[in-house]
């Protein structure tokens, strides 16, 4: 998102604001946005409130055809209203800047943000939010609008509940003009920002849900997947939401580990309300292709599941076989643990080894798979005892090389004491 400095005085050399326009502090603008989420925004116009208001209804009457400034139809009707009932007169008249060309349309936007900071309300933020998300008919449209979006969600307090809903239109809008990208580094401050905002748990959970559906559809996994675990943690998760989890976590390709998904608790309720998808997640946790070819009938994607449990059983293999120290696996056994065919044995490696599942040696002469390395898919009893023998080999090892270091010092001590005894010798004669 992007922070935004408007100042009512140019820098020197430069010429002045034109009417209807705001003047831009370009290295401040800079600044503003290596500092974003870490300082308030910076959103300074010049100017009495009045004057603003006046110079926004002239610029709104402007795009709406009108000739006299001073007589405009917006100008008259503001005249003996109260501050608050301006505001709203403007709120409600800013859908037509959506016609204004791409140079003028973020200094008036802003400028209206400007005169609502200070005391919005939720039907000011709704129709603000509204019109604002109508992008310009131009090329850089769309940019423009999340930009000016980004503005009224960095200017409100970082504790205010209208964040929610602006962070919500925000993502409407990046994800219908195939914005996301430009949204996507600020997701990873989503916890932080439910923390702030304290909304209910409603509200919480549609902000989640909404993150969800725009990762997934930019096939962003990696946040899609992060943001279930975020909304898993939330008041009222329910079996629906850890059915989706479980279904993006074994289908899409870079999850392979389990461990924090199976950990919370509405996906542990599964075991209970929803047993045969408990049952899936049980399989890719730590069983193999043959347990989930016996699994009843599911609406997962078998393609993608195949795939990925015949990945996660060859690792497991690898594993095995550091386990019982010989470290070799024969391709007739991958053959027949992932039922494949003969020919493909090695691509199935290859791919295991890019999905940093395993290491290894092909050997085509020996038809085998020698293990260099290999991720373990749970660490239990069996592993901690592993790892312990392990260590005390490692361990065994460096007393001997201390020895071996405490020998060859006491040698040397010694050849230095009949060294400077012969010398004393030497000098006595």
């Amino acid at each position: 998102m992007i922070n935004l400095a408007i100042v009512g005085d140019p820098e020197p050399g430069t010429a002045p604001a034109a009417p209807g326009k705001v003047c831009y502090d370009t290295k401040r603008r800079k600044e503003a946005q290596l500092e974003m989420n870490m300082a308030s925004n910076i959103l300074i116009v010049d100017g009495k409130f009045e004057d603003q208001v006046y110079e926004l209804a002239v610029y709104i009457d402007r795009l709406n055809g009108a000739t006299d400034e001073a007589a405009g139809p917006l100008v008259s009707s503001i005249a003996d209203l109260s501050e608050e009932e301006v505001l709203q007169r403007l709120v409600e008249a800013s859908s037509v800047l959506s016609n204004a060309s791409e140079k003028e349309y973020e200094p008036a936007a802003n400028l209206l943000i400007n005169l609502i900071r200070s005391a919005p309300t939720p039907a000011l933020i709704d129709t603000l939010l509204k019109n604002l998300s109508n992008p310009p008919s131009t090329p850089n449209g769309p940019a423009l609008s999340l930009t000016v979006l980004s503005t009224v969600f960095n200017v409100l307090p970082s504790d205010s509940a209208f964040r929610a809903q602006t962070f919500l239109t925000l993502l409407s809008v990046a994800r219908s003009h195939d914005l996301y990208d430009a949204l996507q580094p600020q997701l990873t401050h989503l916890r932080t920002w439910l923390s702030e905002w304290s909304v209910p748990a409603e509200v919480a959970s549609k902000v989640l849900n909404a993150v969800i559906d725009a990762a997934e559809n930019a096939e962003d996994d990696k946040t899609a997947y992060a943001t279930y675990l975020l909304a898993l943690q939330q008041e009222g998760a329910n079996a629906e939401l850890a059915v989706r989890a479980v279904q993006h976590a074994v289908e899409r390709p870079p999850h392979f580990n389990f461990d924090d998904l199976i950990a919370l608790e509405p996906v542990r309720g599964l075991k209970t309300s929803k047993p045969e998808m408990y049952a899936i997640l049980e399989v890719f946790l730590s069983g193999d292709y043959a347990g989930y070819k016996a699994l009843p009938s599911h609406t997962f994607n078998d393609d993608l599941c195949t795939r990925k449990i015949r990945l996660l059983t060859l690792a497991s293999l690898a594993a095995s076989s550091i386990s019982d120290g010989t470290r070799h696996i024969s391709y007739e056994t991958i053959t027949s643990s992932l039922d494949i065919p003969a020919a493909d044995v090695e691509l199935w490696i290859i791919d295991c080894i890019q999905c940093h599942l395993i290491e290894g040696k092909l050997s085509q002469l020996t038809s085998s798979f020698t293990v260099h390395r290999a991720t373990y898919r749970v660490f239990e009893r069996e592993q901690w005892e592993l790892l312990s023998k392990r260590l005390n080999v490692w361990r065994g090892s460096l007393e001997g090389v201390l020895s071996v270091v405490r020998g060859a010092k006491e040698g040397v001590q010694g050849v230095e004491g009949r060294l400077k005894e012969a010398q004393a010798q030497v000098n006595e004669a």
